[in-house]
């Protein structure tokens, strides 16, 4: 790969992932309003209840989307590329014809079974009418994830971001924030999500027939490849299915051994650890397709772009990973209340893991790119024994605390069996001594913000942590690039980026001539 070509391709990375990093900060944002407001409205054993609901539409609609994201997103572009357009509708449509029945089979039997799943595995009949609203949501769940998959087959990340991240979110803590006023509480915050759901299926749509088709109901000639794509998903199937599994895991175990309250206390602290996530899923959703150009190129040398991309994500989620471990208690406080501090040892536990998981980079999309995806599923079994014999040893001894644990631990198995993986098949790492610039400039950060901040106060108050934030970002960004750590390439796509910003807002607030 040339130079020039890498740089083409990190810019178009950098522009699509900072649009999307802009939506998943709004989305996690809105999401907390939405926690919020059920958490503080219901307490911690109701909210337990919405994070069991949570987990059947989560696993659901995973489950039901049949993994055919990963197959839009390697075939679409490399169609795309040879103006394919037979190929490319009948990829679209090949995708909704299988996932759509699997997931209105899902909901129904979902639906039927949920007074059997509320009493019989988690003793609460309250749960009954809850796993019921939230079983309704996964075919409209599968429809908006098939949609805006497609979208981003066409490196257009902003449907994603306004439909999925912000417009679904908005709808889902209006409609939910609106019942509870009514007086409908558990069954209003379910419902709102539902509504969200729906609202979110029927949009996204729309737009991809709007603006990249007509696709699914286009009446000219396609060519369908149930077979290739499915061959290339099934394996991923079975990984996605157990991956999903694995990521409700630590909930279900504890509504079982323990109680839906420490239930609430964890999903306070799991979401909060997951915000250090936001850069890498930023860069994720647009990785996949440009990694596999550079395969379609036939071009083996992957190693500069996941070296670059790793270290822009560990640059980006280690100062989230320093403010979680210097003030979980205030964190949590901030977001969910007093009474969720409990969880704060968990959280920083938590965000050791995730910390871990940026750190190694985007190993499962070099993976995918070179199409051995069978690997994947047999990984997720492997780590799915792993996960579920930590937290049968740890949760009953430990409660909340063993459910960190055991996710952290999975986290760094899995991680670990990855990058021996992709050693071996590409010869490559993730790894480079730029690397370690983030953690001297984190480390200068911290000792002149923290130590500051234990000057003047005894115990840190709520209200500290904003200024207290800043100016750990700005001794961040001056060390960091006072050590090299940003390259002059990067400063430039940078510098690109905001100048197309600034065009952009001028052009909304110029007046029309």
């Amino acid at each position: 790969m040339s130079e020039g070509e890498n740089r083409d391709i990190l810019e178009t990375v950098a522009k699509g992932a900072g649009i999307t990093a802009f939506g998943m900060f709004a989305s996690k944002f809105l999401a907390y309003l939405y926690r919020t407001a059920v958490a503080r409205t219901v307490g911690p054993e109701s909210y337990g209840q919405i994070s069991i609901g949570l987990m059947v539409a989560g696993i659901g609609i995973t489950l039901s989307s049949l993994s055919l994201d990963s197959a839009i997103l390697n075939y679409l572009p490399k169609y795309r590329h040879n103006e394919n357009e037979e190929k490319v509708r009948g990829i679209v449509k090949s995708a909704f014809t299988l996932a759509l029945p699997a997931s209105v089979l899902l909901s129904a039997s979902i639906f039927l079974s949920s007074e059997f799943i509320a009493t019989a595995i988690f003793e609460s009949a309250e749960l009954t009418s809850v796993i019921r609203i939230f079983s309704l949501a996964i075919p409209f769940g599968v429809v908006t994830k098939i949609s805006l998959d497609v979208t981003k087959a066409y490196k257009t990340a902003k449907y994603y971001v306004w439909i999925r991240q912000i417009g679904q979110n908005i709808i889902q803590l209006v409609a939910a924030v609106g019942l509870i006023l009514l007086g409908y509480k558990l069954s209003g915050a379910a419902g709102g999500w539902l509504i969200g759901a729906v609202g979110g299926g029927i949009i996204s749509l729309y737009i991809m027939e709007k603006k990249f088709g007509p696709l699914l109901f286009s009446t000219k000639e396609d060519t369908r490849e149930y077979r290739k794509i499915f061959r290339y998903s099934y394996p991923l199937i079975l990984a996605g299915a157990i991956g999903s599994i694995l990521g409700w895991t630590d909930t279900f175990f504890l509504g079982y051994y323990v109680n839906e309250t420490s239930v609430g206390l964890y999903n306070a602290a799991l979401p909060t650890a997951m915000l250090m996530l936001i850069p890498y899923q930023a860069l994720a959703a647009l990785v996949m397709p440009s990694m596999s150009e550079v395969i379609e190129r036939d071009d083996k040398d992957l190693t500069k772009l996941l070296k670059t991309l790793t270290r822009w994500t560990f640059t980006l989620s280690f100062p989230a990973f320093c403010l979680m471990f210097l003030f979980s208690d205030q964190v949590l406080h901030i977001l969910f209340g007093a009474e969720y501090t409990k969880a704060a040892t968990s959280l920083t536990i938590l965000a050791f893991g995730y910390l871990y998981s940026t750190s190694v980079g985007h190993l499962d999309s070099v993976i995918k790119a070179i199409e051995k995806t069978k690997i994947l599923y047999k990984n997720a079994a492997v780590n799915f024994v792993v996960n579920i014999g930590l937290n049968i040893l740890l949760i009953p001894k430990l409660g909340i605390k063993g459910a960190a644990l055991a996710t952290t631990g999975s986290i760094i198995f899995s991680q670990t069996l990855l990058l021996i993986e992709v050693y071996y098949f590409q010869n490559t790492q993730p790894f480079s001594l730029a690397s370690i610039k983030p953690i001297l400039s984190a480390l200068a950060a911290v000792f002149v913000t923290y130590i500051g901040i234990n000057h003047f106060f005894q115990n840190v108050p709520l209200w500290a942590l904003i200024p207290g934030f800043l100016v750990f970002g700005i001794v961040y960004l001056i060390v960091l690039y006072s050590m090299n750590g940003i390259q002059e390439d990067e400063v430039k796509i940078l510098k690109n980026y905001l100048i197309q910003i600034h065009s952009r807002i001028r052009k909304i607030l110029a007046p029309e001539s």
